[in-house]
């Protein structure tokens, strides 16, 4: 609905918090000015992450609060955080935990001193085989 409304009102954050709470992915064709408010985002992030950090600013793709609440809804999140983000192990923990579909995509999305950290990739793996394909070499011959 939020797609057919006045430009006004896609830039009322109160109105675009209320829509993005059914149908988080409504964010898209809300103001790109809401895309930088804390609590907008806040607001899609708790309901699905993924969207959240897809058209979040780059201010708040390095949020560590709203990174981590949008990886613990959505472990795919992760590829649109930050690079820093990305490579803070607490938060690739939370988003391979949190997923059980997207642990391969997030292995592939990890640094590379997470794609060989022995604890994290057997936790990966008791939970879908196929990410071995994403370890490095010398996690595979281990």
């Amino acid at each position: 609905a939020l797609k057919y409304f006045s430009e006004t009102t896609q830039n009322d954050a109160p109105v675009v918090q209320l829509c993005v709470k059914s149908r988080p992915w409504a964010i898209q064709y809300s103001s790109t000015l809401l895309w930088d408010d804390d609590k907008v985002m806040a607001c899609v992030a708790s309901v699905d992450g993924l969207p959240a950090l897809k058209y979040a600013s780059k201010r708040l793709r390095a949020c560590t609060k709203l990174v981590r609440m949008a990886v613990q809804s959505n472990g795919l999140a992760i590829r649109f955080a930050s690079e820093d983000l990305r490579a803070d192990r607490e938060i690739a923990q939370l988003a391979i935990r949190n997923n059980p579909y997207a642990y391969p995509k997030a292995v592939r999305l990890l640094p590379r001193e997470f794609r060989q950290n022995r604890q994290l990739l057997l936790e990966v793996l008791t939970r879908d085989g196929d990410a071995i394909r994403y370890c490095s070499s010398r996690m595979k011959s281990d």
